[in-house]
């Protein structure tokens, strides 16, 4: 896969070349074979591999609601979806936790320091 730079480059390169066959063509009657290649073959190809592209897309979308549906609720679920970044290694925590963490200190200290 092309860089969007070199993408649109080669795009510009692939229009360029394309208007010169075509103005020699009308112009000085002249043909060339490799007009056929630019003016059908790359949009094509171009239009395949949005399609392709876009259906692949959906499907995978589709998976990760289904796999995340199964273990959470919707709301969560849509949550998660609205915010891709929370899926990804080391995303911020939601919710507060901390009450379990304070009731076990809670306990440390009274056994530490209680007995006594």
């Amino acid at each position: 896969m092309l860089s969007p730079l070199r993408g649109a480059l080669l795009a510009i390169c692939a229009v360029t070349l394309f208007a010169s066959g075509y103005s020699r063509l009308w112009v000085h009657n002249v043909w060339f074979p490799w007009l056929i290649f630019i003016a059908l073959q790359i949009p094509a190809t171009f239009v395949w591999s949005l399609a392709y592209n876009s259906v692949r897309l959906h499907v995978e979308k589709r998976i990760l609601h289904d796999s995340l549906a199964m273990h959470l609720s919707p709301a969560r679920v849509a949550q998660l979806l609205a915010r891709p970044e929370l899926l990804k290694p080391g995303a911020e925590k939601q919710g507060n936790h901390n009450h379990v963490h304070g009731h076990c200190e809670f306990f440390e200290a009274e056994f530490t320091y209680g007995g006594g």
